[in-house]
């Protein structure tokens, strides 16, 4: 803290004396000529006028000290409230910047929200217009591949219709004119098919009957009872005829054949022409 310098010139007759209020020793005595006072009176008048006026000039001197001291508490009062305001108002200013900094961190908060969630709608759009576009070629994919394996087939079913017709007629031929066991299953099936009165009787051709052992025989008239199998000269190998009292039923085992061939044939052809 800086003192305060207060500088008083006080001039008596011609000499001029400086007091220095810094320094705390009292001034210098006023400074009278000797040959001031002429009398005796007037000396001593003079001499005791300089004492009261020494007097008085200390406790004029001691006051001014005092008003001294009293500025420097002042001034340092000040100062110290000066401080404090500065200290209040920065405080202030600070909870103001630390106010500000949280509303400013609010919000880009929420804009950050608000940008995360146009961000994942987008996302979101983006993938539904990629489902939409996989189903779509998916579709695609998959009418063309039937489109090819239409046309495919069309290529390919007259040929395995024809090597499904070459089967049949080679499997049924050797059959009938090797195998025997196909005669049960066919009258069996005959027999579901229709309701017949009883007695009947299986007619077959004659070289068929030669064929027969008596284990197959009996396995066919044991599917009814009453049943009996019968050679016929008048049939042939493929004819199978089941005879009763209010008519007969016939079937050839070619004519069923060919019969299923050219149905296989019209269905391949119905399915070309789609």
């Amino acid at each position: 803290m800086s003192s305060v310098i207060k500088r008083s010139n006080i001039i008596i007759g011609k000499n001029m004396v400086t007091l220095n209020y810094n320094n705390k020793k009292l001034p210098p005595k006023p400074f009278f000529q000797e040959n001031y006072k002429n009398t005796e009176d007037e000396f001593v008048e003079a001499q005791y006028g300089a004492s009261d006026d020494e007097e008085n000039y200390e406790d004029d001197y001691e006051d001014d000290y005092e008003d001294d001291e009293d500025y420097e508490n002042d001034y340092k009062g000040n100062k110290e409230q000066a401080a404090e305001d500065i200290l209040v108002k920065a405080r202030k200013e600070a909870n103001e910047i630390i106010e500000q900094a949280y509303i400013q961190a609010e919000a880009d908060r929420l804009k950050l929200e608000e940008d995360i969630k146009k961000q994942a709608q987008q996302e979101i759009e983006k993938l539904d217009i990629m489902e939409q576009e996989a189903h779509k070629k998916a579709d695609e994919i998959l009418q063309k591949a039937n489109q090819e394996k239409l046309a495919m087939l069309g290529n390919l079913e007259p040929d395995v219709t024809n090597v499904i017709s070459n089967l049949l007629r080679h499997i049924i031929g050797y059959e009938i004119k090797h195998e025997i066991k196909w005669l049960s299953y066919l009258v069996k099936h005959m027999l579901q098919q229709q309701s017949l009165i009883k007695p009947f009787e299986v007619h077959v051709s004659e070289e068929l009957y030669e064929k027969l052992d008596q284990t197959e025989i009996d396995k066919v008239e044991s599917l009814s009872k009453g049943l009996k199998v019968i050679p016929a000269p008048y049939l042939q190998d493929d004819d199978i005829v089941i005879q009763t009292d209010m008519g007969e039923i016939s079937y050839n085992i070619t004519e069923g054949m060919e019969k299923v061939i050219k149905d296989l044939e019209m269905v391949n052809s119905i399915e070309v022409n789609k």
